[in-house]
């Protein structure tokens, strides 16, 4: 069976729920489906094994900080944000992961020692760099993108999930879920929703082979409904994927 496109999950559901397009207009149903997609993109915490990418980019001379969207990103072929870190690279070296504990307690507020990189952090939005560059330094981020929001402005009806063909079901059971809510049906509404957790959990079982461990910032969990793994299980977050 093909991917769903944009028009299939809109005819789905109104068949589905006896609606029509009065009842049910196409920018509140695209809202139901935005909402369905970013739960199953955020389901397994982001780490679909099919959002994983390797961003390249170069250090600037006495610059410590770069902005993840703006300066790591920006050159993807693909246009892929970073959502998560696995790890940093450079030709020679794998970067040593700071948490930004470690690196306040290491680091002088003002110091401004440099030379190679061996150490990283994230500071908000940056990825921050320790020794300061003292030079042009290719390294490569290997982490996990951020989910594209495919639906868009509705206008596109042969768009399809950036996801593989068997999470369709769950972005349409979620969003049933919603429509169901929507019109005042809180136990169907439940019971789609049930039925997208479930799915996702299939799914979850079905490509989630391993989980590296890694370090954690010190920030909330945006993993799905199965709950934050334990710290030292969970990777670098730095923003929540769209």
């Amino acid at each position: 069976m093909a991917k769903r496109q944009l028009s299939n999950y809109r005819t789905d559901i109104r068949a589905i729920t006896d609606l029509d397009s009065t009842d049910l207009p196409d920018a509140t149903l695209d809202m139901f489906l935005r909402d369905g997609a970013r739960y199953a993109q955020r389901f397994n915490q982001g780490l679909w094994p099919f959002f994983e990418e390797l961003w390249t980019f170069d250090t600037v001379d006495e610059q410590a900080a770069y902005d993840m969207d703006t300066e790591v990103a920006e050159d993807h072929a693909s246009d892929y944000l970073v959502a998560q870190i696995r790890t940093v690279r450079r030709d020679d070296l794998t970067l040593i992961p700071w948490n930004r504990d470690t690196y306040e307690r290491t680091v002088r507020v003002d110091a401004t020692t440099e030379g190679k990189p061996s150490y990283w952090t994230l500071w908000g939005e940056n990825l921050t760099l320790y020794p300061v560059p003292d030079g042009i330094y290719t390294l490569t981020v290997r982490g996990w993108r951020k989910g594209m929001n495919w639906i868009g402005d509705g206008t596109t009806a042969t768009v399809v999930s950036d996801m593989p063909e068997e999470f369709d079901d769950a972005i349409l059971q979620w969003a049933l879920g919603d429509t169901y809510a929507h019109q005042d049906e809180p136990a169907t509404s439940l019971y789609y929703h049930n039925r997208a957790d479930l799915t996702l959990t299939q799914l979850e079982d079905q490509y989630d082979q391993s989980i590296p461990t890694d370090i954690v910032m010190n920030r909330g969990s945006a993993g799905g409904r199965m709950g934050p793994r334990p710290m030292e299980e969970a990777p670098f977050w730095w923003e929540a994927l769209n």
